[in-house]
């Protein structure tokens, strides 16, 4: 029998290897020649009820295994996965055989990142992030000029944002969260959003860290932000039913 999972405070390597071992030897011992492509496209939502929970980023479809190991759903299209790269210009893919997650690196001029752009040349932007998150790419957006006055510092930056990305996997939506995190602070990125009347609405999150103390959260989110601007992370309560933040034209969007 497998150990009961939770989410702790912070993901490591180690707990990912126990979150994905139900699937990864059911995989191989029953789908082996199929597992390692399988496995590049599923994430762990949650060890509830005797029951580990996988879905496919591609196509939202879940495969449900037991305490034991055992099957007890394998959804129709949990094993369709793509390798087509969506189209979008000054990007940069990534396929690292040892991660979760497929990397798209983006790079945008800094007009985009401060706003100092057209309403149509930032929706065309937001367009196309939200195109290669619906393909199941984790994105990254760079600062063009950034290159130009220090390519050695973002070399540098480059490897950390990787092993980051890496342990970031966990897509969830936010009903998800506050069923998993009852009560507390959490510290996340936002994956899937969309602007609606005014309003930016969070559809998926990456959960990074999780909080008793809010000053303890927010401290947490100021380090994440000072180091990677350019990355929508925020943090909530999860007494807050829906993550509704209205939107400001000026300055750079994320949470506060």
């Amino acid at each position: 029998m497998y150990p009961q999972i939770n989410f702790p405070k912070k993901v490591t390597e180690r707990w990912l290897n126990l979150a994905f071992a139900p699937l990864s030897d059911y995989l191989n011992r029953e789908h082996p020649e199929d597992a390692r492509n399988i496995m590049a496209y599923m994430t762990f939502m949650y060890n509830k009820d005797e029951r580990f929970y996988y879905r496919n980023c591609i196509t939202n479809d879940s495969i449900v295994l037991n305490q034991l190991g055992e099957l007890v759903s394998f959804g129709r299209e949990a094993s369709v996965g793509t390798d087509r790269k969506p189209q979008t210009r000054y990007c940069l893919y990534l396929y690292p055989s040892e991660f979760l997650t497929k990397i798209a690196i983006q790079f945008v001029g800094d007009e985009i990142v401060e706003r100092r752009c057209s309403y149509s040349q930032y929706s065309e932007y937001e367009k196309q992030v939200r195109n290669l998150n619906d393909e199941g790419w984790q994105v990254i957006t760079v600062i063009r000029e950034f290159l130009d006055r220090d390519l050695d510092h973002f070399r540098l930056g480059f490897y950390a944002i990787i092993k980051v990305t890496d342990l970031e996997v966990a897509r969830m939506r936010w009903e998800e969260v506050r069923e998993q995190f009852p009560n507390e602070w959490v510290v996340c990125e936002a994956l899937k959003s969309r602007s609606e009347n005014g309003y930016w609405l969070v559809d998926e999150v990456a959960v990074i860290d999780r909080f008793d103390d809010s000053t303890v959260a927010m401290k947490r989110y100021y380090e994440l932000h000072r180091a990677q601007p350019y990355r929508e992370y925020g943090f909530f309560h999860t007494s807050r039913e829906k993550l509704e933040i209205r939107e400001k034209w000026s300055g750079v969007r994320g949470p506060r």
